[in-house]
């Protein structure tokens, strides 16, 4: 029988894979989280409610246009198993952008006419919340659509650090503009740091897209 030695540096890849999944795993809780906890801080139970009641509807849609896009995503694991070149990246984050875009053009024209009417219907009218406030969280909605065909690019092609700093930028930028602009905004303020977040992420996995992946094949 033969003694198996093993080195430190067989686990250097896993050790930074599960720092970066750490990573990802807390600024998820921020975007996830941190909203409510700053609203309840600084404006109270009341707000956390109207805040909730829209965000569930909105998640509800961002879960279902995700299910369809894993057809894409699934199909893409694929053929990243036998080749993968910079045209089929380009292509799969292409058709992955379009198809939520697609969908999140059509579920924006229905939201902008209907959200309001069945939270009244819902829960009543004292629950509807303004509509600058509701323009900007259909906004952020349709901006943090559109980034995950990037986003799932990123995972499935093994990017996790690049997406984790990525992450961290946008949950920093989203915690920070929260609570800088709540106490003069108050959900609108939050809703801002939000999208400014789901903005920035975007930006970046762009960049990182064309410059690590597409313009260096």
């Amino acid at each position: 029988r033969k003694d198996v030695t093993i080195h430190f540096s067989e686990f250097k890849p896993i050790i930074f894979q599960t720092k970066d999944t750490i990573i990802i795993q807390i600024s998820n809780f921020i975007f996830l989280s941190t909203d409510s906890l700053v609203i309840s801080k600084w404006l109270g139970l009341s707000d956390v409610n109207k805040y909730n009641n829209y965000l569930i509807i909105f998640n509800a849609l961002i879960t279902f246009i995700d299910e369809v896009n894993g057809s894409i995503r699934n199909s893409y694991g694929n053929l990243l198993a036998e080749k993968n070149s910079s045209t089929q990246r380009l292509s799969f984050v292409e058709t992955s952008c379009i198809l939520s875009s697609v969908i999140g053009m059509f579920c924006i024209s229905e939201l902008s006419g209907l959200v309001d009417d069945f939270i009244e219907l819902w829960i009543g009218k004292s629950y509807v919340l303004p509509v600058i406030v509701v323009s900007i969280f259909i906004l952020n909605f349709f901006t943090q659509n559109i980034g995950y065909g990037l986003k799932n690019y990123l995972l499935l092609n093994g990017r996790f650090h690049a997406n984790g700093i990525i992450m961290l930028v946008g949950a920093i930028v989203n915690i920070v503009l929260s609570i800088a602009l709540v106490q003069s905004y108050g959900i609108l303020g939050v809703i801002i740091g939000t999208f400014c977040g789901n903005l920035i992420m975007n930006v970046l996995r762009t960049i990182f897209f064309y410059k690590k992946d597409v313009n260096s094949s």
